[in-house]
């Protein structure tokens, strides 16, 4: 059968294999044919396998542009979170200091009303103890002219009156 299969591929080639002519003789000379031109020029691919291989490569280059391009927007947000909330942080920041500046403003008007009542309080504290020192100064006054009227020989109707009106003006204070 051997035999018969070497005469039936045809004349014997040069390098001494015999050319088969069926579908797997074809495929084996082929993959010959492959062997020896990648043992002579290096590997040599079909165009099927050329396009293959360049659409693969397109398609990896078009992923890498897009993977670029979403890195690009992600920076580009990013740059612009940061300078947004920088400029929150800012504002944040002089809003606070306005605030301090007011409450302080306040604090120290309210010390001044507060100083100034005070004041006011004092000096009419002072001006009733004034009245009222001035006031029992007068009374014992009266009433030291009350006992020397009151003793044999002295006295007089109208230091009475006097003595209670000066009583009813301590009593006021």
């Amino acid at each position: 059968m051997a035999t018969l299969r070497a005469g039936a591929a045809g004349p014997a080639r040069p390098g001494g294999a015999a050319e088969d002519t069926t579908l797997g003789g074809r495929r084996d000379s082929e993959a010959a044919v492959s062997e020896a031109a990648l043992s002579r020029h290096g590997p040599t691919r079909r165009p099927s396998v050329l396009l293959a291989e360049l659409e693969r490569l397109k398609n990896q280059h078009a992923g890498e542009e897009e993977q670029a391009m979403r890195a690009a927007v992600t920076a580009e947000q990013y740059k612009a979170d940061v300078a947004r909330l920088r400029e929150q942080s800012q504002e944040q920041r002089r809003r606070h200091q306005d605030d301090a500046a007011r409450l302080r403003h306040e604090m120290l008007r309210q010390q001044d009303v507060a100083a100034q009542e005070l004041r006011e309080q004092k000096m009419e504290v002072g001006e009733a103890a004034y009245r009222a020192s001035s006031l029992l100064a007068q009374m014992q006054e009266m009433e030291g002219r009350q006992e020397a009227a009151a003793k044999p020989g002295g006295g007089s109707a109208g230091l009475h009156a006097e003595l209670e009106e000066l009583r009813s003006g301590q009593a006021q204070l």
